[in-house]
């Protein structure tokens, strides 16, 4: 049977490799982050980028906030430019790539807060090449047409200020269109008989009527 002072003297001693193990769990190494030591020329946004990658291998999990700026001559902690937190990292790394605005030449300063390290550069310092980023022209270019294309050489047909109908002969007058025309004027060969009848029925209107009025003149009588 355990006594009361064996059962503390366990406790005590459980709980002290419990508070061990949780400092060991928790601790961090600045030596478990890494960083690339050139920063990459990026354009795939439209804008010369520097590109940065930085890496997490802490085994024991610890979140980790990461910051990136410019390295100061001074050594001394510059304006932040980007900010990163990893949530849960793993022996097997997490990265996370910055994207900033592309200097050449130019040192940048990534630094880590993770456990018991408190705002602690990654080094060599990541360095920009001394070149310029070029963001490619989106500009098509314009293709030149072939010199052996064909082209039209034909004339075009001259044109007349004379119609078709202006210049074609006028059609000869029918027959019976001319005997029309001389009916209308009094010519043809009809127009002696016309005449003819036309005195005949002068004549016996003008008999018929001297006898209606002689038969007038012997009624009264």
């Amino acid at each position: 049977m355990i006594s009361k002072r064996g059962l503390f003297a366990a406790t005590a001693t459980g709980a002290g490799a419990a508070l061990l193990f949780s400092g060991a769990a928790f601790a961090s190494d600045i030596s478990d982050f890494s960083v690339t030591p050139v920063a990459s020329c990026d354009t795939s946004s439209g804008v010369a980028k520097a590109a940065i990658t930085v890496t997490d291998k802490d085994s024991s999990g610890t979140p980790a906030h990461i910051t990136i700026g410019p390295h100061m001559a001074s050594s001394l902690p510059g304006p932040v430019l980007d900010q990163w937190d990893f949530p849960h990292p793993t022996a097997a790394g997490v990265s996370h790539t910055f994207y900033v605005d592309w200097k050449p030449g130019a040192q940048w300063d990534v630094r880590v807060t993770a456990g018991s390290i408190r705002d602690e550069p990654i080094t060599p310092y990541p360095t920009s090449a001394d070149k310029p980023c070029t963001v490619a022209s989106s500009a098509p270019s314009k293709t030149p047409m072939p010199s052996n294309t064909p082209t039209s050489s034909a004339a075009p047909a001259p044109t007349s200020s004379t119609t078709a109908a202006d210049s074609a002969p006028a059609p000869a007058a029918s027959a019976s269109t001319q005997g029309t025309s001389l009916a209308k004027t009094g010519g043809g060969s009809d127009s002696g008989m016309i005449a003819g009848i036309a005195g005949a029925l002068i004549v016996i209107g003008g008999g018929a009527l001297f006898t209606v009025q002689r038969r007038k003149a012997a009624a009264r009588h």
